[in-house]
Parts: C-alpha cells; sequence; structure tokens
C-alpha cells in the first residue's frame, strides 16, 4: 500500500516531504501505547525540501492526531482578464453609432481606383470602428472575484467604503449589490419570459424525449410497416375463421 501511495504522487508530480522533526502524527487518546504516522503532506517535487514540514505539538489539543504545517511558495497567480465593453441601449452605445454613422458618411465619397486606394480605404474604416470603440467602451477585468451582477454603482459604493470603512458607507454598499442583483435577475426572469416566450424551456419535464423502445409487429417472419402489412395476419385470421365455421 505505501509502494502504490508513492507511485501515485509521483505519477501527479509530487513527493512526500518529512517532517523537520520526525515522530508519530496519530497517538489514541484511549491507549497510549497505539502509535502510528498516518497524516502525511506531500508537495511540489521541487519543493519538497523547502516546504519544511513540521509537526505541531503544542496544537493537538484533545485530538488524536497531532496537525502539521508546511510553508508552500505560491508561484502562480491567476491571471486578471481584461478587455472592454459597451453596455446595450446605453447613452454610449448611441453616441458609439453616431460616430461610426458620422465616419462613414465622410468616406462615402471617396471612390478607389487601384489597389493602393482600396487599402487606403479599409484602413480608414478600420479606423473610424477602432477610434468610436476606444472613445465609448469601458474597460472591465475578470478576475476570480467576478460577479455577473456587478455595475458601475456597487464600484462607486465600494470605493466610498473604502475611503474611510464607516458603517454608513458599508450599508450603502451592501444596498447597491443588493439593488445590482435584484436587478440582474429581473432582467433575466424578462428575458426569459417577454423576449423569447419560453419560460417552460428551463423545465427538464417539458424537453424533448426519446420514445421508449417496443418490438415491431411481425407476420410469418416479415415486418409489418404499413396499413396494407398490417392487415394482411387478420385477413388471413378471417379467412380461417370462415372455412372453421362452414365445414
Amino acid at each position: 500500500m505505501a509502494i502504490l501511495l508513492l507511485e501515485t504522487a509521483v505519477s501527479l508530480g509530487l513527493e512526500y516531504a518529512r517532517p523537520t522533526n520526525p515522530g508519530h502524527t496519530y497517538v489514541s487518546r484511549a491507549d497510549g501505547n497505539i502509535r502510528s504516522v498516518i497524516d502525511l503532506v506531500f508537495v511540489a517535487t521541487a519543493e519538497s525540501i523547502q516546504a519544511a514540514v513540521h509537526r505541531e505539538l503544542e496544537l493537538q489539543g484533545q485530538s488524536d492526531h497531532i496537525p502539521l504545517s508546511a510553508e508552500i511558495l505560491l508561484w502562480h497567480k491567476v491571471p486578471k482578464i481584461k478587455g472592454r465593453t459597451l453596455k446595450p441601449f446605453s447613452n454610449e452605445e448611441k453616441e458609439f453609432i453616431v460616430d461610426i454613422m458620422t465616419g462613414m458618411e465622410e468616406l462615402s465619397g471617396y471612390a478607389p481606383s487601384s489597389l493602393g486606394e482600396v487599402k487606403f480605404l479599409t484602413s480608414a474604416i478600420a479606423d473610424v470602428f477602432s477610434s468610436a470603440w476606444s472613445k465609448h467602451s469601458s474597460e472591465y477585468i475578470i478576475s476570480a472575484n467576478s460577479k455577473v451582477y456587478w455595475n458601475d454603482e456597487c464600484t462607486r459604493a465600494l470605493a466610498e467604503y473604502r475611503l474611510d470603512s464607516s458603517v454608513i458607507n458599508y450599508k450603502a454598499f451592501r444596498s447597491a449589490v443588493k439593488a445590482a442583483k435584484r436587478k440582474f435577475f429581473d432582467d433575466c426572469i424578462t428575458e426569459i419570459s417577454e423576449s423569447n416566450k419560453h419560460p417552460w424551456d428551463l423545465m427538464e419535464w417539458v424537453k424533448e424525449r426519446k420514445n421508449p423502445p417496443c418490438k415491431m409487429i411481425q407476420f410469418n417472419g416479415e415486418p409489418c410497416h404499413n396499413i396494407q402489412w398490417l392487415t394482411k395476419p387478420f385477413k388471413g385470421f378471417a379467412l380461417l375463421h370462415k372455412l372453421v365455421y362452414s365445414m
């Protein structure tokens, strides 16, 4: 079992880190003679020595197990994803569209007649969209703590609370978060109930299901897959019934 455990650790890129103060990690309170080493620490192979695993004897308390501590270097950080966005139906979106229309109108009279002029025109169109987007869009950052309902009011309330950490600003921040959550979920409900008109699509019991398997009707080893084939057996039975009773 010990060999299997070590082989599994190696396959995961881990290695057993020995405590700097070796000894038992389990001592039974009921019977002090029952001692063993059943609590282990595995770390990355490159950090097996730096981990400095230590048996914290003074923290054992009433437990049978002796706590183990280790020093782990946090080499990797969760990257933050940055981007730009434009809120639908906002004033910024309207201004963005206006700038696009204005820029395209200025280029509407230009008629390229060569390859170089076509490249110039395509570059000018790209510049119109790029400058309008940079002007009216706002930057967003996605991190491990990002919330889908977060809005500008939440950001403003959080900034005010961080200035003085007062109870009033904290309550205002909590109210802003609560209002943002309600608005977000109300919009989701509106989208389902009014926009796509398919609220029942969320229910498993109304979605498409497979028909249960069934046996095909056969007669003389042949499948009865249409009305003509299906009535054939009954005609034979009717003829047999007539012959029996006419005898």
